[in-house]
Formats: structure tokens, sequence, C-alpha cells
């Protein structure tokens, strides 16, 4: 992962040749291959930045955003 800092008041976070390789074959194992799905699916569906997806979540699911960590929704 490359970190790059903006001019704003943003952060800016991007895989590296090396992360992408690594995370292709992690999505290729039996203990990854389900994350990568529902991450492919996500993407689709959600392509929006770390904050639009906060806010989308704070807003549209208040039940998720009060329970305990690590608790199934």
């Amino acid at each position: 992962m490359r970190w790059k800092r903006r001019r704003t008041d943003r952060a800016e976070f991007r895989i590296t040749a090396n992360g992408a390789f690594a995370a292709a074959m992690l999505a290729q194992t039996d203990e990854w291959a389900v994350v990568a799905q529902r991450i492919t699916l996500l993407k689709k569906h959600f392509n929006k930045s770390g904050t639009t997806l906060k806010t989308l979540i704070y807003d549209r699911l208040p039940d998720a955003v009060d329970r305990p960590w690590r608790t199934e929704i």
C-alpha cells in the first residue's frame, strides 16, 4: 500500500503492484474467496470514498451502528 498526502485534509491510499498481486492470490484461496466476491459486489454497487460509505452506513443503518463490535447483524 502506498500513502500519498494531498494538499487538502485528505489522505489517499493506493495499493501497490505487489499488493494487488498478493490480493489476487489470496482471492483464489478457499479462505478468502467469499470475501473477494463480496468486495467485487460492493465495489460494483458502492464505488464511493470511505467517508461517503461511512456517512451512508450511519444514515441508513442506525441499528448496525449502535451494536457492539463483532456482533452479528
